[in-house]
């Protein structure tokens, strides 16, 4: 009966603190209980979404924060600024978008979306049409626009028209 008291407390301490280290060494899944859109996996509680899509569940797509309508001011070669809208619209995937200026609405010009050093480009093909080559420098920044287009002549390798859009998405 001297031993029975001490074996039990020795045997319940030995169950309690296995008890706790197993029951505290259990982990849940942080994985479990998100759910990933388009394509995105779950690594260590946290999506990672495919190309094209964003957000904590992957359930946005990239384009869908600059499209819209843009209110500013184009300047071209230097001379006065005038009121200009630009409009971006959706493009032919989840990383493309079309960038429609009022001043030639007819003409859609499309560029892809890439994200450098936490910034936002859209990065739209040099064209050459008739010796003349045009490129295009588009920046976003939370809902600021900046468009800049710049027409070289390639025959007298002159530029004829470097206009630069800034302007507030509506």
């Amino acid at each position: 009966m001297k031993f029975l008291k001490p074996m039990l407390l020795t045997a319940f301490a030995f169950i309690g603190i296995t008890a706790t280290v197993l029951f505290s060494a259990c982990e849940k899944d942080s994985c479990t209980d998100l759910t990933c859109y388009n394509g995105g996996a779950c690594s260590g509680g946290f999506c990672h979404c495919t190309t094209g899509y964003e957000g904590a569940q992957c359930d946005i797509r990239s384009e869908d924060r600059f499209l819209g309508k843009y209110i500013g001011v184009t300047t071209c070669d230097s001379a006065a600024g005038l009121l200009d809208t630009v409009a971006i619209v959706t493009g032919s995937s989840n990383t493309q978008v079309g960038i429609v200026n009022s001043f030639n609405s007819s003409e859609v010009v499309y560029g892809t979306i890439s994200i450098t050093g936490g910034q936002y480009l859209i990065i739209v093909p040099t064209q050459t049409n008739n010796n003349v080559t045009t490129t295009y420098s588009i920046s976003w920044n939370a809902g600021i626009l900046k468009y800049n287009t710049v027409v070289v002549d390639n025959n007298s390798g002159v530029t004829k028209s470097d206009c630069t859009f800034q302007g507030k998405q509506q």
